[in-house]
């Protein structure tokens, strides 16, 4: 058994917590936000912590510097580009939407989105949204 296994996570901030699990996570919870058992085990199943207090708070607080895994380029002056964007954020599909903006550090990098932090997607995807 691994010791990640056993020990619970802690998260502090947004560049804690896993993006593309949040937004899974409030899919599933949607329309039942009032049900503290299931949001409590939907807690522990997505994100490994019992921590409902700390949890909630981490996603509250903004870092103080936002921990990007990728290089973004949110530079919208090519059409194809803008037009890429503007479907995938219509079609409410953030996974090819993240792809669009990021690209890998290093040469050997692979790009995984499901990697990403809320931080770093919610400052990319902020900065989509004024210029739609």
């Amino acid at each position: 058994m691994k010791l990640s296994q056993v020990t619970e996570r802690i998260y502090r901030t947004k560049n804690d917590i896993p993006f593309l699990k949040l937004k899974q996570f409030g899919e599933e919870i949607k329309g039942q936000e009032t049900d503290i058992e299931l949001i409590e085990k939907k807690v522990k199943e997505h994100f490994n912590t019992s921590d409902l207090l700390g949890f909630h708070k981490a996603l509250e607080t903004n870092p103080k510097k936002i921990k990007f895994t990728y290089k973004v380029d949110l530079d919208l002056k090519k059409a194809a580009k803008y037009i890429d964007a503007d479907t995938f954020q219509l079609e409410n599909d953030l996974d090819a939407l993240l792809r669009l903006f990021v690209s890998p550090k290093y040469f050997s990098q692979k790009i995984d989105v499901h990697k990403m932090k809320y931080a770093e997607c919610e400052y990319i995807i902020n900065s989509f949204l004024p210029a739609y």
